[in-house]
């Protein structure tokens, strides 16, 4: 039983003496190579502004060289600790840009009511800032994320209904010919049931 205390002691210890060590050879390492570049600084071999970078830049280098070794000195893989930091960088990108592309069209839908851009029933084109001629259509439906309309050269009893989310319209041209029927887009959100807003 003593024996396997003994043993377990000594590995702490020496574990504690690495991580000290190389603690210890880091601030070496990071005091030479400040003293080199502070040198290089004094005989005017670099400007102020290249020192401080370099001296910020390997004062990184070093610690995180050292934090490296400690990991592996405990038996950690650094590999997998930066793969999961990865993952969730990737994971935070991702509803990042999930969660901001619903808050654009949130700000746009309710930009496009204030302002009263078009309404229900009116003729609109959208077309590229170079002039290039784009969809082009009779405005039929509008919610919170898209609004709907019908081409102008495929208008008939089964034409295909052509959805586009309101932010396009802060992005593109947009040219409008009042419709001969038309509704407020205010108007015709209040005129739908709360469950059908976004449909």
């Amino acid at each position: 039983m003593d024996s396997i205390f003994s043993e377990k002691y000594t590995e702490t210890g020496l574990l504690i003496l690495s991580i000290l060590l190389v603690i210890f050879l880091g601030i070496i390492v990071y005091f030479f190579l400040h003293c080199s570049l502070k040198i290089l600084l004094t005989e005017n071999a670099v400007n102020a502004t290249f020192y401080q970078t370099a001296k910020n830049i390997l004062e990184w280098l070093v610690w995180i060289t050292v934090f490296i070794n400690i990991l592996e000195q405990i038996g950690i893989n650094p590999t997998s600790i930066f793969a999961v930091i990865l993952n969730l960088a990737d994971t935070v990108t991702i509803g990042f840009i999930a969660v901001w592309s619903i808050l654009s069209n949130l700000s746009c839908t309710l930009f496009l009511i204030f302002f009263k851009i078009f309404r229900i029933g009116d003729e609109i084109e959208i077309v590229d800032l170079a002039g290039s001629p784009g969809l082009k259509g009779r405005v039929t439906d509008f919610n919170i994320m898209f609004t709907s309309f019908i081409e102008s050269e495929s208008e008939s009893a089964d034409s295909l209904i052509t959805q586009i989310t309101n932010n396009i319209f802060f992005q593109k041209t947009l040219r409008r010919e009042k419709g001969i029927k038309t509704i407020s887009l205010g108007q015709h959100l209040l005129s739908r049931p709360v469950r059908q807003l976004a449909e």
